[in-house]
């Protein structure tokens, strides 16, 4: 079992993306409501997915994922590629203040002025993103994530990544 919960901001905190990604290990997790303060959620650009800006005064509401094993962490490190690193931060709980970890871009896009809100993104790419989850997690255990990238890219318009060839 990791030592840290996952505090989750984007797509992981809906149960359904999240239970493609971890499969199996959803059993022994649970989610509870927590906030990240000094930072903000935006999208990225030609993309349905957030990343967190520093800012001052800013909260980012999302979900403490408590009790993920070392598979489950692994396949979420996968999930989220090499444009994302675990690194620590400190939330804010019904039950109070807790240390986590958190996806954290690695890209540095520069300065992004479009909202991310959970519920905008499942009414309007929730059905095609789920489709390529689902595919891409195929995916783990037969490559590195680097090399699953070149399939989520291709898979951006129809949802479908070709995995017949991979071995």
């Amino acid at each position: 079992m990791n030592t840290l919960p996952l505090f989750s901001y984007g797509s992981l905190m809906d149960a359904d993306i999240l239970r493609l990604v971890i499969g199996d290990e959803i059993e022994s997790t649970s989610m509870r409501p927590a906030q990240l303060a000094g930072y903000r959620c935006v999208q990225l650009p030609n993309e349905s997915f957030p990343v967190l800006q520093a800012e001052a005064g800013k909260i980012v509401q999302g979900q403490l994922i408590e009790n993920l094993s070392t598979l489950a962490t692994d396949r979420i490190r996968f999930f989220e590629g090499d444009e994302y690193e675990l690194e620590h931060c400190q939330v804010q709980t019904d039950a109070g203040e807790r240390q986590a970890l958190y996806c954290a871009d690695v890209t540095s896009p520069g300065e992004l002025n479009v909202p991310w809100l959970l519920a905008d993104w499942q009414r309007e790419h929730k059905v095609l993103f789920s489709k390529r989850v689902e595919n891409y997690m195929k995916l783990f255990g037969t490559m590195s994530a680097t090399e699953a990238d070149a399939y989520w890219l291709a898979s951006a318009a129809t949802g479908e990544i070709e995995t017949d060839n991979v071995t």
